[in-house]
């Protein structure tokens, strides 16, 4: 690329002085001009390759140094187009971001874990404590585990506990509960084993500061039924924790036939019912009510708890293969799947009370590598997955949901508010949702070399949906003023108006306040007074009064 643009720089330089020699020229001889009118179209070509020389240079650059850089949209898509692997090195202008990540919106705090080789992180969050001097402790802890071990981690990196799971066979999977109360932990070895541990943790008070204690046990083991003697082996593909209420859980698994298996608590299989005609279930997600999310290559559902069965038709209408789903904990009808050619796309399953499978809006597509996405009050962070990126390192993109489903036309679309390159490769992030006004979000996440796990907080302001304006069109003067200065302003002119109301009702009403009133008086005193007179003529009493 270098070289290439090094050929053609001097060259055009060359053409443009042809150009002015000639235009200096044609003044004096006629025959010129043709010359100077092809000069001028070659010029017009050099200006192109320039641009495309410039371009190639811009891609040296990022290639080289790793700088994440801008291109035009036109430009990016045949760039992504012809070559996918250069596109990742650049970005559309028109989703450029907001912001960079400064520790202000992206702070990252790195814990060396006393466990080796570690694969899995989940974060396990804990219950708020009711007390006030209590504030300060913990709300969540991470669970952790190697090909042998699992660990307990608080939120400042300290290991309180550890335990080996018990496998014989190293662990490919595991999967946590979300309840406050009984921490379940699913762990699954390469020969589909799933054991089931409970992790107790317990709060003190020492020294002033809140300490964290914990414990585990074995709960039950069993695997995924088997198939008929005829057909292949099933593999396991996902787990679930069920957790209704304290005492009662159960667990829920996913296979490669396209089945999900219900099991109780103690492990006894409860029933399985087949979701998906070809192909794996891929993801089991919870949801609201007594039902899961499934999700199969081409389409997801959903699956009772009760009656281990399909509750409705399942939504399919995406062409790529489906590796992921994510529930959005503000709109429960909603879900997020991302698709192997790295596109995101929104399902809407309820629109009042009728069941629909509805293309809401599509994320921009910022990557060819498919996306973990994890959902926090209007935001929405995208990471590409271990899993199915090339060398080097990876990235993750914060987006404005709402501004994406606004829409945005051909303006600058804000959907992207920042991005960052992840050097140490994380294998993949788990999420604790803090509670306030702001979209704040802990991210859980264990690095390529099973050394290091990594805790991001994110927080941004509420996101809120852009004004509707036209190009270029500038603010007006009442868009300066604070809304909350208008609000006032409104609101005593309202109580002044009042006032004024309850004023008016309470003063005695003249006779001569209203003009044409005054005048209807007169006329009717008058003919009273002459019909008076003409009584008076008639009865010779005119002397009275």
């Amino acid at each position: 690329l270098a070289q290439v643009y090094c050929f053609l720089r001097p060259r055009a330089a060359m053409v443009r002085l042809l150009a002015a020699c000639a235009a200096a020229v044609a003044a004096s001889d006629p025959k010129i001009e043709e010359i100077q009118t092809k000069l001028a179209s070659l010029q017009d070509q050099i200006t192109k390759i320039d641009s495309v020389a410039a371009t190639l240079n811009d891609l040296r650059r990022a290639a080289v140094s790793g700088e994440y850089i801008g291109m035009p949209s036109a430009r990016w898509a045949l760039l992504e187009q012809a070559i996918p692997q250069l596109a990742e090195l650049v970005y559309d202008e028109k989703h450029a971001p907001l912001v960079q990540p400064t520790p202000k919106h992206f702070n990252i705090t790195s814990y060396t874990s006393q466990l080796e080789n570690i694969q899995f992180a989940e974060i396990m969050p804990l219950k708020a404590s009711p007390k006030k001097e209590e504030k300060g402790a913990p709300k969540f802890a991470m669970v952790v585990a190697s090909q042998t071990h699992v660990g307990v981690i608080t939120q400042h990196g300290k290991q309180i506990h550890s335990f080996e799971a018990g496998h014989a066979k190293p662990i490919r999977m595991m999967a946590l509960s979300t309840s406050l109360d009984d921490h379940l932990l699913l762990t699954a070895d390469t020969d589909d084993q799933i054991r089931v541990h409970d992790i107790k943790l317990h709060a003190s008070k020492s020294d002033g500061e809140i300490q964290i204690a914990a414990k585990s046990s074995f709960v039950a083991e069993f695997e995924i039924p088997p198939a008929l003697a005829e057909q292949p082996q099933r593999q396991l593909t996902s787990m679930l924790v069920i957790a209704q209420k304290a005492g009662d859980n159960r667990f829920m698994v996913g296979d490669s036939d396209g089945g999900i298996s219900m099991f109780y608590g103690n492990g006894t299989l409860r029933g399985r019912v087949v979701v998906a005609d070809e192909g794996p279930v891929v993801k089991l997600a919870p949801s609201t009510g007594v039902q899961a999310i499934f999700l199969a290559e081409r389409s997801f559902g959903y699956v009772s708890f009760s009656s281990v069965d399909v509750t409705r038709q399942p939504c399919v209408g995406w062409g790529s293969r489906a590796v992921d789903i994510t529930p959005d904990a503000a709109y429960s009808s909603r879900v997020y799947i991302s698709l192997a050619d790295g596109s995101v796309v929104a399902m809407d399953t309820m629109q009042g009370q009728q069941k629909i499978c509805d293309l809401k809006f599509k994320l921009p597509h910022v990557s060819r590598v498919p996306l973990h996405l994890k959902v926090i009050k209007g935001y929405a962070l995208g990471l590409q997955r271990l899993s199915d990126a090339p060398k080097g390192p990876l990235r993750a993109w914060v987006f404005n949901l709402i501004a994406i489903e606004t829409g945005y036309g051909s303006q600058h679309s804000r959907a992207v508010v920042l991005t960052k390159a992840m050097t140490d490769r994380p294998r993949g992030i788990s999420l604790y949702r803090h509670e306030g006004s702001k979209s704040r979000g802990t991210f859980c996440a264990v690095n390529e070399d099973g050394a290091t796990v990594e805790l991001w907080d994110l927080q941004f302001k509420a996101a809120a949906a852009p004004r509707a304006a036209s190009e270029g069109e500038s603010a007006g003067w009442l868009d300066s003023i604070p809304q909350s200065w208008i609000f006032i302003v409104v609101i005593i002119g309202v109580a002044i108006w009042n006032v004024r109301k309850q004023t008016s009702k309470a003063k005695p009403a003249s006779d001569f306040d209203n003009l044409e009133d005054r005048k209807k008086l007169e006329a009717a005193l008058k003919r009273a007074s002459d019909k008076r007179a003409q009584k008076q003529a008639a009865t010779g009493d005119i002397g009275q009064d």
